[in-house]
C-alpha cells in the first residue's frame, strides 16, 4: 500500500488532530476538539454495529466476532444483538 494511507492510519491522524485542539488553552477551541472526538467516537460505533449486522448476516459466529471485538462472546451479545 505504498503511497495509500489506510482507513486506521486516517483515522488515528485526525483522532490526534482532534485531542491536539482539545488540550488546546483556546476554550473555544477545545470545546471543539471535545465535541468532535464524541461525534467521530458515535460513527465510529455505528460503524462497528453496521459492520457487526453485517458478519451475522453472513453466518458469522458470536465466537468470531468477540474475538474480532476483542471481548467475549457474551458482551458481544449483550452490546450488538
Amino acid at each position: 500500500m505504498t503511497g495509500t494511507t489506510t482507513p486506521l492510519a486516517a483515522i488515528t491522524t485526525a483522532a490526534a488532530a482532534m485531542v491536539a485542539t482539545a488540550a488546546t488553552p483556546d476554550t473555544t477551541e477545545a470545546g471543539f476538539g471535545l465535541m468532535a472526538l464524541g461525534q467521530a467516537a458515535d460513527v465510529i460505533e455505528a460503524a462497528r454495529r453496521d459492520a457487526v449486522a453485517h458478519l451475522r448476516t453472513n453466518g458469522a459466529t458470536w465466537a468470531r466476532i468477540a474475538a474480532c471485538l476483542g471481548t467475549i462472546v457474551q458482551a458481544a451479545h449483550k452490546r450488538y444483538a
